[in-house]
């Protein structure tokens, strides 16, 4: 518990199929579900067992089956929203999604999993609130799963903080050499091969012990 896990691959790496059997060898999950429908994720997480909420209560869940959940608050407008509605909607769901990671860190125990990091941080506001998570997580046995395509646009408290850096290929340049300045004195090993990764297959590196294994998803 609290080792991290910083994921990054473009679309259709197999990032999501990864994160997903991690979740499964934890006892306490939640998915913050951001999209309202994600037949890549939710479908798949919810033949695993997986319940969708849009509401938190981890003290029921915890004494529940219900250890397995996606947190999904709707954003609810109209289809004739004004632009007011809709900043006001907008608003109303990142709360629900602040109290509710306020909440797991509370509780803690929990392994919480963000299938694109920059959506919660940047889109949603949400950078202080996962900054806490990130800072207080050890102590509060949480594992944090932040996977994003675009590393140069989250936190860097998903990288400074990740034990494990789970990496498949990077295209942009930039993207790249962000996430692999992070891999310390592997730095140019990363940085080479994620230019070049065919399609599944990633570089894992433990950061405290600096070893490193290539291997695709599937296989």
């Amino acid at each position: 518990m609290g080792e991290h896990i910083a994921a990054v691959g473009e679309t259709g790496s197999g990032k999501t199929t990864f994160c997903r059997n991690i979740l499964q060898m934890r006892s306490f999950a939640v998915v913050l579900g951001t999209k309202s429908r994600d037949e890549d994720l939710y479908p798949a997480l919810e033949a695993l067992g997986f319940v969708r909420r849009d509401t938190w209560h981890p003290w029921e869940y915890e004494q529940t089956r219900e250890r397995y959940v996606i947190f999904a608050p709707p954003l609810d407008v109209p289809d004739d929203a004004t632009e007011r509605e809709l900043l006001s909607a907008e608003e109303e769901q990142a709360g629900k999604f602040r109290t509710a990671l306020i909440q797991v860190n509370k509780s803690g125990g929990w392994c919480v999993y963000a299938d694109e990091i920059a959506t919660i941080t940047n889109d949603m506001g949400l950078k202080r609130t996962m900054n806490l998570l990130y800072r207080e997580a050890r102590s509060k046995s949480l594992t944090l799963i932040g996977s994003t395509q675009r590393p140069r646009e989250v936190p860097l408290n998903i990288f400074q903080q990740a034990k494990w850096f789970i990496l498949w290929q990077i295209s942009d340049r930039d993207d790249r050499y962000r996430a692999a300045q992070y891999a310390g004195p592997l730095m140019p090993v990363v940085d080479y091969t994620c230019a070049q990764l065919p399609r599944f297959e990633f570089v894992c590196l433990h950061k405290p012990t600096q070893e490193i294994v290539r291997s695709r998803v599937g296989g």
